[in-house]
């Protein structure tokens, strides 16, 4: 009867296609043609199963669960998504009660009908979730988990959230917060990252990052005061956590800024990884739960914007930026006001007043070209997590990605924001040149000035209207103007300074595109000849930098507050030139040579294994880790090498995913 209903008793299900805009008036250009329940028989007979389903012995319930699963996905109220529902849950509970097994596929199943069928079990769920909160259930043994973990991590979960808002955000903040416990046999050497910033492991590291890995974005839509709140809370209490955390934070340059508004000061913690959150790109690397809120939270506030009075637009974003102490949220309202200028003077005026700001979304900036690339690193196979990398690399097509504070400043200066009248324009001005004014009367004297006072003032030169040249040159597209910022002796010493300096530290990077196009198969490495046909120069230049980044390699983390960028511009490089050096050229080396290459790889290897590591974009950590399959080949003495693999097969935490070459392929 299943299986009859199943196949006979459908149609097409002309509404999904509606909803991806397609209009389908025959099946000759639909590959697949997706279907929906059709008829009473289907009503009926769920009614007769939950009626007798005591009667229902274990080993039917595979035949049963698509039945309910098929009507679910398409009808999310009535009564026979109610029984559909219980039936899931009658299900879920015997098998998880008795310890009896089941299939992966099948508690999935049960799971996502359970969460389909929310409007119809409201009363059940919620008695359910009352008891988890109640009892603080959150770890892996204890009951209902499986359920909690799917309403938090999967992306079926807007039904239960439109059912249940508060007390998903409740589940939320009771799994999501770190608690110690101290009876468990690596207490306080685990998932280092995520319990520096008070955040838990449960139930899942949410990578990749996406606006989608949690119910965030859907609740947004549904409470959005309440979800704000909460974001902003989760935030304060997961930052200040980590400001505190030694030696995590320690790497990160963190400091303190005032923000004012409304004649008050808010206070809030910045740094590049902080502002960069929302972004994924900042290093170091945030944990992805907090990354996806924050890619939430902008997600949403991009979408409403659009069509959002201007002036509740800037009350919400003046309320987040009041309510936060860090300026992870504040980058999150800096994007807004980037997308759309014409309406958030209000609120960029508030962030224009805080320098630290504009500096770090100026790094940002830089950032951005980096960014697809971090999104696609899950699509060098086949990934399963499409939905998550498609949503992110689309956000690289936003056209406000390509714009900072620092040149928003101008623009509203010169009247470039469009929509906008003369006399907004001289308005807008005067409140900016006052703003101008009042960091110029800041600024210490030349001689009493720091490096980040005189980086500042080249800011400062590249902001004020007045202090412009205006350039125009006539071209094929039109008048191109240019505006040439005018600058004093020393502030231009300095700046020739800094790009000798930028030189010096990125005088590396030929052998670092070199490599990591030769590792990743990309026919751009043979642009670098001097390394393509020599590699004798490419290991000269290699033990050259590891002389360099000794006096680095024994940092006290609680006496430096930050690594030099010579330091962050080139670790990563001497592990990836011996990975290609050992997989392509080992024949061109002589076996001292061959043995610096190992030592250099698993020295690599083995940092990420300490407790503090944390994975950053690049580290040469998946280059090493792939190699080892080929050491183990190449060297008789492989017992160090197979306790690392040992290791690395027991860590919990993510390191990015490992390269497919011809030793792996031959190791598997």
């Amino acid at each position: 009867m299943i299986f009859i209903l199943r196949i006979a008793c459908k149609e097409t299900d002309y509404d999904f296609f509606k909803k991806l805009g397609i209009n389908i008036s025959s099946y000759q250009y639909v590959q697949y043609v997706l279907t929906k329940p059709k008829g009473a028989g289907w009503g009926y007979l769920i009614e007769f199963i939950y009626n007798n389903i005591e009667k229902i012995e274990d080993k039917n319930i595979s035949f049963i669960v698509p039945l309910i699963s098929d009507w679910s996905d398409k009808f999310k109220n009535g009564n026979t998504t109610k029984y559909a529902g219980l039936i899931a849950l009658n299900f879920y509970k015997k098998i998880t009660q008795s310890g009896s097994y089941s299939s992966k596929n099948i508690i999935t199943i049960l799971l996502k009908t359970i969460i389909n069928s929310a409007y119809g079990l409201q009363t059940e769920l919620k008695e359910i979730i009352t008891e988890i909160l109640n009892h603080k259930w959150k770890n892996y043994q204890d009951p209902y988990y499986d359920l909690v973990k799917f309403i938090l991590t999967e992306i079926y979960s807007r039904t239960i959230c439109e059912v249940l808002p508060n007390e998903i955000l409740a589940l939320a903040d009771l799994f999501w917060t770190y608690t110690p416990n101290k009876n468990h046999l690596f207490y306080g050497g685990i998932n280092g990252n995520l319990n520096a910033f008070g955040i838990s492991s449960n139930p899942g590291d949410y990578f990749p990052a996406s606006a989608y890995q949690t119910p965030i974005y859907f609740l947004l839509q549904i409470k959005l005061k309440e979800t704000v709140d909460f974001i902003v809370n989760f935030t304060n209490k997961s930052i200040k956590t980590y400001v505190s955390s030694t030696p995590d934070s320690r790497l990160d340059n963190i400091s303190e800024v005032e923000v004012i508004i409304n004649n008050k000061n808010q206070k809030q913690y910045i740094s590049n990884s902080l502002w960069q959150i929302y972004r994924g790109t900042g290093s170091p690397v945030s944990p992805y739960l907090l990354q996806s809120i924050h890619m939430a939270l902008e997600k949403f506030f991009l979408q409403i914007a659009k069509n959002m009075e201007a002036k509740t637009l800037v009350n919400w974003l003046n309320y987040l930026l009041e309510s936060s102490d860090s300026a992870s949220i504040s980058a999150v309202v800096t994007s807004v006001v980037l997308a759309y200028p014409e309406k958030t003077f209000d609120t960029a005026k508030i962030l224009f007043k805080t320098r630290e700001f504009i500096i770090h979304d100026t790094i940002r900036l830089r950032s951005e070209e980096h960014a697809k690339v971090i999104y696609s690193i899950e699509q060098c196979g086949i990934s399963k997590n499409k939905i998550y990398d498609d949503e992110r690399i689309k956000t690289c097509e936003d056209k406000h990605r390509k714009l900072c504070l620092e040149w928003l400043f101008l623009d509203y200066q010169v009247g470039l924001v469009k929509k906008s009248e003369k006399n907004e324009v001289e308005k807008r001005q005067k409140i900016l040149w006052k703003i101008l004014d009042d960091y110029y009367n800041k600024l210490p004297l030349d001689s009493e000035q720091s490096e980040y006072d005189k980086i500042w003032k080249l800011f400062l030169a590249r902001m004020d209207y007045r202090k412009m040249k205006v350039n125009t040159q006539e071209t094929k597209q039109g008048v191109l103007v240019q505006f040439e910022p005018e600058v004093d002796s020393g502030t231009n010493e300095f700046r020739k300074q800094k790009e000798k300096k930028i030189q010096e530290d990125m005088q590396y990077q030929p052998l670092n595109l070199w490599a990591d196009y030769k590792f990743n198969h990309n026919k751009m490495s043979e642009k670098y000849k001097e390394f393509e046909d020599n590699p004798q120069k490419a290991l000269y230049l290699t033990k050259e930098l590891l002389q360099k980044l000794d006096e680095f390699r024994n940092l006290d983390f609680n006496q430096v507050k930050y690594v030099e960028d010579m330091v962050l511009f080139n670790y990563s490089i001497p592990p990836r030139v011996c990975a290609v050096l050992v997989e392509y050229y080992r024949s061109q080396l002589n076996d001292a040579e061959i043995n610096f290459c190992k030592d250099v790889i698993l020295d690599r290897v083995k940092s990420c294994l300490q407790g503090n590591y944390s994975y950053q974009l690049g580290d040469g950590v998946q280059e090493a880790i792939t190699l080892l399959p080929k050491l183990m080949k190449l060297f008789v003495d492989k017992k160090n090498i197979k306790l690392y693999l040992l290791f690395i097969l027991f860590k919990d935490e993510h390191v990015g995913g490992i390269f497919l070459n011809e030793s792996l392929v031959a190791f598997l």
